[in-house]
């Protein structure tokens, strides 16, 4: 190969490789970060105020993302008759129960140096929160349920709002005011995983006496309740399920009052002297008004009024007051 042909071969390697470089450079600039920055800029978000189109179907502000469950939840925990939670699913307990009934000589509080549990109006001197769990139980939110207390008051799930104890730090989310003659439940704590109540949310707030099953002679009763219709105390029948010792299941049917919003007020002079004579529903506590739960000695005079068992014995409470809310 002579001197002109090795010429012309070298110029074309040297034209072939700076027409490779300059393309690799063309490929570079277009995929660059500044170029891919202003590619994705101009793509139109749907659901922006510049469109038309303002339904998401994901977003929590759609009713199916909100809606409330109208199936009817069977409450059959440890082994007592079931609570009916007519048409509604309460997914939010609050329970004070007393501590096997008794109430003579208990209060709210006493002095500091005394074992709380041998005063105190409730039962290992606390009250109780929990968060329902439905789904590990996969309990379809369409259809009727019966829940036990692995469900619907799990110990996974459980937080103390109010304690009174030598041995561990107090919590005070629930109080008595003696001015108003109410009980004060402060929700949007940690104790309450910061519950702040909606418009829309369900709750109603009963009473139960002991059962058969520990030892009394009545059956399981809601004695009192907001609202009340089935209730012993509010029952339009009411003196027909006096004394009865057979099954008092129609006072087992609760529903519930819808929260509007604010402050939202329930009361009836016809309630004055019940167990539960009102309730003030706000986002962040729930106020139940009830003379009669002020300390034990008043209490006790309440429930030997209410009903009495054979001997003229008065009926024992079992739950002071159970909150159940869905939301």
């Amino acid at each position: 190969m002579n001197s002109r042909s090795i010429s012309l071969l070298y110029l074309a390697v040297i034209f072939v490789a700076y027409c490779a470089l300059t393309l690799l450079s063309a490929c570079q600039n277009i995929f660059s970060p500044q170029d891919r920055y202003f590619t994705v800029t101009t793509i139109t978000v749907i659901f922006n105020e510049a469109t038309d189109d303002y339904a998401d179907e994901t977003a929590d502000e759609t009713p199916d993302a909100v809606a409330l469950s109208d199936a009817t939840t069977y409450a059959a925990f440890w082994g007592l008759p079931a609570i009916k939670f007519d048409k509604w699913r309460p997914n939010i307990h609050i329970k004070a129960s007393s501590d096997n009934g008794a109430l003579i000589g208990r209060k709210w509080d006493t002095t500091a140096d005394v074992n709380p549990d041998n005063y105190n109006l409730f039962e290992y001197s606390q009250i109780l929160y929990y968060d329902s769990n439905y789904a590990a139980a996969m309990i379809s939110s369409q259809e009727d349920a019966t829940v036990d207390n692995n469900v619907i008051m799990p110990l996974a799930f459980e937080q103390k709002i109010y304690k009174r104890s030598l041995y561990e730090q107090n919590k005070y989310d629930v109080s008595y005011d003696c001015n108003q003659g109410a009980i004060v439940v402060s929700l949007n704590t940690a104790n309450s995983n910061y519950l702040s109540l909606k418009p829309g949310a369900r709750v109603a707030v009963f009473a139960t006496q002991r059962p058969k099953q520990w030892g009394e002679l009545n059956d399981y009763t809601v004695i009192d309740a907001i609202p009340g219709d089935n209730s012993l105390q509010k029952s339009s029948d009411r003196a027909a399920l006096l004394d009865n010792t057979s099954d008092r299941s129609a006072t087992r049917t609760l529903s519930y009052i819808t929260y509007k919003g604010g402050s939202d007020f329930y009361k009836d002079a016809s309630w004055d002297g019940h167990w539960f004579e009102g309730i003030l529903i706000e986002p962040d506590k729930i106020s139940i008004f009830s003379k009669n739960i002020k300390d034990g000695d008043t209490a006790r005079l309440y429930w030997s009024a209410i009903d009495t068992k054979e001997g003229d014995n008065a009926i024992s409470p079992f739950m002071l007051f159970w909150i159940a809310i869905q939301q």
